[in-house]
């Protein structure tokens, strides 16, 4: 199988896939597409860069963070492509000045002047975009059938919908009805302690194991509590044990001369 495909830049921000060290093919796309299609300047500290059609400006740092690759990997393998004439690299101010071999033949694509490539310029499209003097073979759209004339090709890179972002009200309302669960978000700041999402995981999980959570949340919100517990075993007052009573007994009848 021979020829080329177009694939757009944006596939290396695309989140459909997973961000992971570039195949040493995958920096190879990456030098093609990053390649200029026209001349261009850019400016790097005090100095201008010239490209040409098919060559880019990069320094081996940029690369190595881009593909997650070793600076000294990055190195070898630009070397390497040289050596096989696939790129030609020289050096200068801030970076390298890549230059991609056979650009045009890889790209195949109009040019930056609107010409495609392999075609003279000047040369004149008829109506149906074909070369004046070349013959091609022209299907007849009435013998197609309508649905299939309809069909649209596939989008290869379709926008995914970004992930809604967890929330303390959307954890809590799986549990217990939405109201309720934005009442005890606010009970928390009033009380001055926030629920977080990580705080709302936690709560979640007490919920699961009570018998009636919206009655605990309720119980909860009513008497002040942070957490939540179960409606009829509220949390017992904090009192001292008998045997701490007995001794600040004794000593207050030490202090009195012996007792009574």
């Amino acid at each position: 199988m021979s020829g080329t495909v177009n694939i757009p830049r944006t596939i290396w921000k695309d989140p459909a896939f997973k961000p992971q060290p570039f195949t040493e093919r995958e920096a190879y796309m990456w030098i093609v597409m990053e390649a200029s299609y026209k001349p261009r300047e850019r400016r790097i500290l005090n100095a201008i860069a010239h490209t040409d059609r098919g060559q880019l400006f990069v320094s081996v740092r940029f690369m190595a963070e881009a593909w997650d690759w070793s600076k000294s990997t990055v190195d070898r393998f630009l070397k390497r492509l040289e050596k096989r004439d696939i790129i030609k690299i020289k050096s200068g101010t801030g970076g390298n000045i890549i230059t991609v071999c056979d650009y045009d033949e890889i790209q195949n694509t109009p040019d930056y002047n609107g010409t495609p490539a392999g075609q003279v310029a000047g040369q004149r499209w008829d109506t149906g975009g074909t070369p004046v003097g070349q013959q091609r073979d022209k299907p007849n759209i009435d013998s197609i059938p309508d649905e299939i004339q309809e069909q649209k090709a596939p989008d290869l890179f379709p926008e995914t919908k970004p992930v809604p972002k967890e929330t303390a009200h959307a954890i809590l309302s799986e549990i217990i009805p939405p109201d309720l669960a934005k009442d005890f978000i606010e009970h928390r700041k009033s009380i001055k302690k926030p629920l977080t999402v990580l705080a709302a995981r936690r709560v979640a999980n007490e919920l699961r194991l009570v018998s009636n959570p919206v009655a605990s949340v309720n119980a909860s919100i009513g008497n002040g509590w942070a957490g939540v517990f179960e409606r009829n075993t509220p949390r017992a007052p904090a009192t001292a044990s008998p045997s701490s009573v007995d001794r600040i007994l004794d000593r207050v009848n030490q202090r009195n001369g012996g007792g009574s």
